[in-house]
């Protein structure tokens, strides 16, 4: 996911204005399961920060419905840690929220293993 968003970036980032970026997974309830942050992210957050963050998306619940800006969800359909119906249960309850989805052989690591897929769904959101 962090490749596919830096290629996204590195792609479309400067034509559209955009200079940063993030990829936050949720569950169907809404707690935070995984995020990405933008192009200098390793290079900006230390390991007290990296935990003090890891805590917080443990303790942190976002209520779909209260999200106001324009959202894409992903869901891998073969993904069995984070199953796509609980992805479709938060885009459904997100005012602007799209699902897209995802064959993959390599389940939750598609974020990690499916660059090219991804960007493609990155850019495609960008220009939206």
């Amino acid at each position: 996911a962090e490749d596919a968003l830096r290629r996204a970036l590195s792609e479309e980032g400067t034509k559209l204005g955009v200079g940063q970026g993030a990829i936050v997974t949720l569950d169907g309830s809404g707690a935070v399961k995984a995020l990405v942050g933008g192009r200098d992210y390793a290079q900006t957050v230390s390991p007290q920060r990296f935990l003090a963050l890891s805590y917080s998306m443990d303790a942190h619940d976002v209520d779909p419905a209260g999200i106001a800006c324009p959202v894409t969800y992903l869901a891998v359909l073969e993904d069995r840690l984070v199953p796509a119906s609980q992805i479709a249960e938060a885009a459904g309850r997100t005012p602007d929220g799209r699902l897209k989805t995802l064959h993959s052989r390599y389940g939750h690591d598609a974020f990690l293993k499916e660059e090219t897929a991804i960007a493609g769904i990155i850019t495609d959101f960008l220009r939206s």
